[in-house]
């Protein structure tokens, strides 16, 4: 602060950092003599109606008082685009453009104190009924030292204290050695979008004060606010038989009680933090409106209730809303709406089953991926209703993903994309190719004579060997028969495994060289000059049914011709099916040789047995 007086035509400068009791007594003496001033720019602005949306006249009162003392004054309304990503951004009923927000800046020619910011809010509670005042709310009545109006003693009374406490300084004699911010606000009484537009506007201070009327108390924190508004449904009925229906408006004061143990539960998880013990009831419920009814003579169809509740600084509002939410969906299964509930979880049942039931087992790898996609999108219609970008985001990346996959899958087995979303597919037109022969079993020592013996050898790894996790046992066969100067590559499957590239992360896993591992296409005219494969774990992708066999369920589906091979070694748990629940030929071809028992464990006897 610097002292201004005269003397001896020089002006004083001093820079204090605690006030003299001469000083405190020379600026009590200038607010008493202000006084009087004060209160007729209170009567002012108590005179102009402010409720939210109608604060443009008396915001020219606040912005003139700030002219004619010289502050720069600038004028902007509410941009909700500018601060919608912010966190202390509100959704509002309201207009955002109705309305100014006035901020007022004087910056000292010789600054030397740090920023201070001045802040009250202008706009109003709706005054109620009219009848219920003592004066009219919009008629500054003075009587004794008691000042009657909307806002006379709220944030108009704040407003004008700011301003006549930076006059009191003045009259003392002073002036302050730091840059002032006389910030004017509109929005606070619903959502606080007043004081965030200030904020995006680049105000900033080192300090903010703000004169709300706590009892002469400083308050250095405050709770959050969540707003929110439930609908409840009733039963309509006639007056002559009620029974029947059920009051909506009855249901609404059940509810209204439950919510008071909503809010006894956070009061009670109260954190540690200065300045909220001396509350007796610090997350306040206020249920502040209710309407309802139709009229006298019926049951109630639907009653609002229209309410806030706070919640203590480090609680996430997110979080918080869940938890409202989860509190009526608890009261709506408790109460009327179970069996509508229970009807809607039967219905999501229902067109579930159908929907997957209807899917050959063949082209189960493409279902789970459209459930993926299905739950994906799913969240993210969540995230638009609870206005969450996280859900909405993740939800859409989980949705897109998983039918870009299912996309893929269905174009590597054949298959119309469309058909899988409407569950066609797996229907066969007629009776399946008839199965001659018998499995013929083999073991180790057989197969590592096959090996032995072989030039060229072709590994197809399906989802049997990510099951019995044989990777490493692969790799290590892999690098034995490479050794010994055999050609060894590896035959990958679109849709091996669960999803594609399911096996190449297997084997690169199990540090198998990249650049043998190919896929279908690059590889599949080779089986023809190969000396043994070995196909692990895999059932569908090798069925020559797909081919062969125009009524077999998986009909036109693209595999790995692995018959074609001078030798075949299937090795596979047991004589079952694949996905798709039918026979495989291959088994029973003169070529093939069934190496039946764990991947792993097979795999592991054959390089002992090598």
């Amino acid at each position: 602060m610097n002292n201004h007086m005269p003397s001896d035509s020089t002006e004083k400068k001093i820079q204090l950092d605690v006030l003299s009791p001469e000083q405190i007594e020379r600026i009590s003496a200038a607010v008493e003599a202000n006084f009087y001033a004060q209160i007729k720019f209170l009567q002012q602005l108590v005179r102009e109606p402010s409720t939210r949306g109608n604060e443009n006249a008396v915001q020219e009162v606040v912005a003139n008082a700030l002219t004619v003392r010289d502050f720069h004054v600038e004028k902007f309304t509410i941009d909700p685009g500018a601060i919608a990503n912010d966190a202390s951004f509100s959704s509002s009923t309201f207009e955002p453009n109705q309305s100014n927000i006035v901020v007022g800046t004087k910056i000292p020619k010789q600054q030397i104190g740090r920023p201070l910011a001045l802040n009250a809010h202008i706009d109003v509670v709706p005054e109620g009924p009219i009848g219920r005042w003592t004066f009219p709310p919009y008629v500054p009545t003075l009587v004794g030292d008691w000042l009657y109006g909307r806002g006379a003693a709220d944030m108009k009374a704040g407003m004008a204290a700011n301003l006549f406490a930076l006059d009191a300084i003045d009259t003392a004699g002073f002036s302050l050695g730091a840059p002032i911010q006389f910030q004017s606000v509109i929005e606070e009484e619903t959502t606080g979008n007043g004081a965030a537009m200030v904020l995006k506007k680049g105000f900033r201070a080192d300090a903010v004060l703000i004169p709300e009327p706590t009892d002469e108390r400083l308050v250095s924190a405050n709770t959050g606010v969540i707003k929110f508004a439930i609908t409840v449904q009733g039963v309509p009925a006639h007056p002559c038989d009620i029974t029947k229906g059920r009051s909506s408006i009855d249901v609404a004061v059940h509810v209204c009680n439950k919510l008071r143990q909503v809010e006894k539960t956070w009061n009670e998880q109260q954190p540690d933090i200065p300045g909220f013990d001396a509350v007796a009831n610090p997350v306040a419920l206020m249920i502040g409106k209710i309407t309802g009814g139709e009229w006298h003579s019926s049951v109630p169809s639907e009653c609002r209730i229209e309410a806030r509740m706070g919640f203590f600084p480090g609680d996430l509002p997110e979080a918080r809303a869940d938890e409202l939410v989860q509190f009526v969906l608890v009261l709506y299964v408790n109460g009327a709406g179970t069996w509508t509930l229970l009807a809607m979880m039967l219905a999501a049942f229902f067109i579930g089953y159908h929907l997957i039931m209807g899917i050959g087992g063949a082209d189960m790898p493409v279902v789970v991926s459209m459930l993926n996609s299905y739950s994906g999108w799913a969240a993210a219609a969540i995230g638009f209703t609870r206005g969450n970008d996280l859900l909405i985001v993740t939800g859409a990346l989980v949705g897109s993903s998983g039918a870009i996959l299912s996309y893929i899958m269905c174009k590597a087995m054949n298959r119309s994309f469309i058909s899988v979303i409407l569950g066609g597919f797996g229907a066969t037109s007629g009776p399946q190719m008839e199965i001659t022969g018998e499995q013929i079993a083999i073991d180790a020592d057989g197969v590592a004579a096959a090996l032995n013996d072989a030039d060229s050898v072709i590994i197809v790894p399906g989802y049997g060997m990510a099951v019995a996790q044989a990777q490493q046992s692969v790799s290590e066969l892999t690098r034995k028969l490479r050794a010994a100067g055999k050609t060894v590559r590896f035959a990958i499957h679109p849709v091996a495994g669960r999803l594609p590239g399911h096996m190449n992360v297997l084997l690169a896993e199990a540090k198998v060289p990249y650049d043998i591992v190919l896929e279908m296409d690059e590889i599949n005219e080779d089986f023809a000059n190969t000396d043994v494969v070995i196909v692990i774990g895999s059932n569908d992708i090798v069925n020559p049914a797909a081919l062969e066999d125009p009524n077999s369920p998986i009909a036109g589906m693209p595999v790995l011709e692995v018959w074609k091979a001078k030798q075949v070694f299937v090795s596979k748990r047991g004589k079952g099916t694949g996905y798709s629940g039918i026979e495989n030929p291959l088994f029973y071809k003169e070529n093939t040789r069934m190496f039946y028992g764990d991947a792993k464990g097979s795999i592991n006897s054959l390089l002992a047995a090598c």
